[in-house]
């Protein structure tokens, strides 16, 4: 799956103020991850998803988000958040997805019930929030 080549139909998937602008940090940091798994799986090679090592994303996934349950804030032997494997492990699984064949952007508009109008995403949209307003003491 590739993004349309219709200009009016790529309007409609707002990549950079829909996603990257909304979680930065957080797509910043699913991407250290990807470096720190070259290093684990293929140091040798370029940063890339080797995708024959590992195919249990809804399973490791799972895994993770129950680590991150029981102890909020920790991290893996490798040091890296649970809550960065989470994003990591989700994003892989839709991928797979649309790498199967499942057209995921028919399910979203469906599931949605998208119309077809061009979303703007202001900055209130996504304001940031305080890591300590989300983590119990």
């Amino acid at each position: 799956m590739s993004l349309p080549t219709d200009s009016a139909a790529r309007k409609n998937i707002p990549v950079y103020r829909g996603f990257v602008k909304c979680f930065p940090d957080a797509i910043a940091a699913v991407a250290q991850l990807t470096g720190v798994a070259t290093k684990q799986h293929h140091p040798d090679g370029g940063v890339y998803w080797d995708k024959t090592k590992s195919v249990d994303e809804l399973d490791a996934l799972l895994r993770h988000m129950l680590d991150d349950a029981m102890e909020p804030l920790s991290r893996d032997a490798e040091g890296v958040l649970h809550a960065v494997k989470i994003a990591w492990r989700g994003m892989a699984n839709l991928q797979r997805l649309a790498d199967s064949g499942v057209d995921i952007f028919a399910l979203l508009d469906e599931y949605a019930g998208y119309d077809g109008r061009i979303v703007t995403v202001d900055e209130s949209w996504c304001p940031p929030v305080p890591m300590e307003t989300l983590v119990k003491t």
